[in-house]
């Protein structure tokens, strides 16, 4: 289908050149049991400033009956904090938030959940992580091809597109009940869903005829809205943290690029070239910034600062082409699929301050379309 804005073939390597700041590493070791440490570990790891394993800041760890106690001690820190009756990976995600919060000064990003989607062909489903890759488990069933995963805004809900039979459908997973359902089922292919920031609209790409345009669904109504109407495929497309407006995928214009329509008055605005191809964009936390794929010799990350109206490439490691960014609820790391040098599709976790890229967690399957949860405490 000539819809899906997807990179899927890369024959040359994409390399960008990180330079780093000038910056000096902040050490940090953490003693205790390694079913916390480790985990804590691979999260502040994700920061370029950081480097773990060296004691210019201590966390200690210590449990007795369920009861935590977590200590920092540092120039100008000495902290103590009392914890009882968590798991493993609750705590790690705490204890991580508390120095990244502490000592690093930046917001504590890893009160959150990562989904994706894995598997090999004839048999990809959503897949969901703790920040850390570990408690990676399987959430969606019978798909023989599932995509575009997304939270709900409290965090409880997945939305995410699944071939069962032979059209695509919207699924919604609720994970305290563990129970998968087709928010509606229709002739018509439906793509690329999100939902609005007060839980109360979806939209989602679809096709009423030759067009591939965008809708609006009313949940409690059930009624549906037509946003676009024209010759041109729409699809990708993401609200605004305050809901009023949304990023979207149009190749009206030229080739396929970014789009902001504001809701109320349908007034839609170019934001990339129509000489790029540019695709998949997601609004920040703060709703100042855009994050997208743009097709130049090779897929590589843009981010767009609204209110300046300028564009800039993302930092980061090379590789062979990466697409579909996700913001994590920090607003400063990035989740994102990236293609290996075995072209395998990875997931990786990216600092955009200091272009630092880390593996989420390994898989013999290819592994895409992130999508990082909001804070959920």
């Amino acid at each position: 289908m000539k819809f899906l804005f997807v990179i899927g073939i890369i024959f040359s390597q994409m390399v960008i050149e990180v330079r780093e700041p000038s910056i000096k590493k902040i050490g940090v070791s953490i003693v205790g049991p390694q079913e916390v440490t480790k985990r804590m570990e691979k999260m502040l790891g994700y920061f370029g400033e950081v480097e773990t394993g060296r004691g210019d800041y201590i966390i200690k760890l210590t449990n007795s009956h369920e009861k935590w106690v977590f200590n920092l001690f540092g120039p100008g820190v000495n902290l103590t904090r009392n914890f009882s009756g968590k798991s493993p990976s609750v705590l790690a995600k705490e204890f991580s938030n508390i120095f990244v919060k502490e000592v690093l000064s930046r917001n504590p990003p890893f009160a959150s959940n990562i989904v994706f989607v894995e598997g090999p062909p004839g048999k990809r489903e959503v897949y969901i992580s703790s920040p850390d890759g570990m408690d990676k488990r399987r959430i969606s069933t019978g798909c023989k091809l599932a995509m575009s995963p997304s939270w709900t805004y409290d965090g409880r809900k997945i939305l995410f597109v699944c071939y069962m039979v032979k059209r695509p459908d919207i699924f919604i997973i609720d994970l305290q009940e563990g129970i998968q359902k087709p928010l509606f089922i229709s002739q018509n292919f439906k793509a690329t869903p999100a939902i609005s920031p007060d839980g109360r609209f979806i939209i989602y790409s679809t096709s009423d005829g030759e067009a591939i345009d965008l809708f609006l669904y009313e949940l409690k109504t059930g009624k549906i809205k037509k946003l676009t109407s024209d010759e041109f495929i729409e699809v990708s497309p993401s609200f605004s943290p305050d809901g009023k407006k949304i990023a979207y995928t149009s190749d009206k214009g030229g080739k396929p690029g970014i789009y902001i329509m504001d809701l109320e008055s349908g007034k839609r605005e170019r934001i990339t070239s129509p000489f790029e191809y540019a695709t998949a964009p997601k609004f920040s936390p703060d709703g100042t910034r855009l994050i997208y794929t743009k097709v130049q010799n090779n897929p590589v990350l843009y981010i767009y600062y609204i209110n300046e109206g300028r564009e800039e490439m993302v930092k980061m490691d090379s590789f062979y082409g990466c697409e579909n960014p996700s913001f994590a609820p920090s607003g400063d790391l990035i989740a994102v699929s990236c293609r290996d040098e075995g072209f395998r599709w990875r997931i990786y976790v990216v600092d955009l301050l200091y272009g630092k890229t880390s593996m989420l967690t390994y898989s013999n399957y290819d592994q895409k379309t992130p999508s990082w949860s909001p804070s959920l405490w």
